[in-house]
């Protein structure tokens, strides 16, 4: 597809990561502010809802589709300055895909990001959801984000806002661009000099890992529910000697992905959907699934959790339509 195109009744599921979705009534990419903006302007001038797609994992779209304009940030904008003492602040455009920016990082000899590598989506919506690992998550490398608020008044305006690092509101798979009408634009991340042989080995041990820990041989979405804090328990009933609590970030959690396979849920499917049996926290589609099946799978997850342990997954997929 060429840039700044309004397509129709695009197939959405072409473009997530679990394989599932309907179409797009309207889509687009866009690779620039200025036709960002104008685009913008005339989709709401004429009522048309918008949905901003990054590298499609961690979303859950309707079978139905999206009745509205989905839109798909290109900003590849790269630019590395070295500042002091062996760091650099990269510029980076949000739709730069995550993997794709770790290697070129690496090419030149620079470490930001690579304990993320093997983690589908782009950088916008690593940082909208602050992805992480258990002991990094992107924020403790962003210095800087442009987003491009949406302030409603009397009429829709946008305007092109910097939000630095302690105003990005960055917790648990969350932000501050998750709870307000917004598109990441571009980040400004810091970068520190490395040997490019010893960021290829970390790559290779990390891949290796995940490789053998998570469901690669089949589409999914990535991490269904987030780690729930311990405190969130009974602790009359439940406490860190029988659960499995990690330390994540600063914070006493308990692995979703353990709670689910305690529940005896691994390989339960619903269709073409099922509990993954390498990691119970991943629903993979195994057989030409519908988007609802893996929401009629999510809710029995859910419901079966709160039977044994009392507790309410929360989701860090976003579901469109449901």
């Amino acid at each position: 597809m060429n840039n700044n195109i309004v397509y129709k009744n695009v197939n959405l599921k072409e473009f997530t990561s679990c394989k599932t979705g309907g179409p797009a009534k309207y889509f687009i990419q866009i690779d620039n502010v200025d036709d960002l903006i104008n685009t913008l302007d005339s989709a709401k001038k004429e009522g048309i809802n918008i949905f901003v797609l990054g590298g499609g994992s961690n979303v859950l779209i309707n079978d139905n589709g999206f009745e509205g304009l989905v839109i798909k940030i290109q900003n590849k904008k790269l630019k590395v300055v070295p500042t002091m003492d062996d760091y650099f602040e990269i510029a980076v455009g949000a739709g730069w895909n995550l993997n794709n920016l770790i290697m070129e990082l690496t090419q030149q000899s620079i470490s930001c990001l690579e304990d993320l590598y093997g983690i589908p989506g782009t950088v916008g919506g690593s940082i909208r959801g602050n992805c992480g690992v258990t002991n990094f998550e992107i924020k403790d490398v962003v210095s800087k984000v442009y987003n491009l608020d949406w302030l409603r008044f009397n009429d829709y305006n946008f305007e092109i806002k910097t939000y630095n690092q302690n105003e990005c509101g960055f917790g648990y798979r969350e932000s501050i661009f998750k709870r307000k009408a917004n598109i990441i634009w571009e980040t400004n991340l810091v970068g520190k000099k490395c040997n490019e042989t010893i960021i290829k080995e970390k790559i290779k041990n990390i891949m290796d890992k995940r490789l053998k820990n998570q469901p690669y041989e089949f589409p999914n979405s990535g991490s269904t529910f987030k780690n729930v804090n311990l405190n969130e328990f009974d602790s009359n009933i439940w406490n860190s000697e029988n659960l499995l609590v990690v330390d994540c970030e600063h914070r006493q959690q308990v692995p979703a992905g353990w709670l689910i396979d305690q529940c005896g849920l691994k390989g339960f499917s619903i269709n073409g959907v099922k509990i993954s049996e390498k990691h119970a926290n991943f629903i993979v589609n195994f057989d030409n699934a519908k988007s609802l099946d893996t929401f009629n799978l999510i809710s029995f997850i859910k419901q079966k959790v709160f039977e044994k342990f009392g507790v309410h997954l929360e989701l860090e997929i976003q579901l469109i339509g449901f």
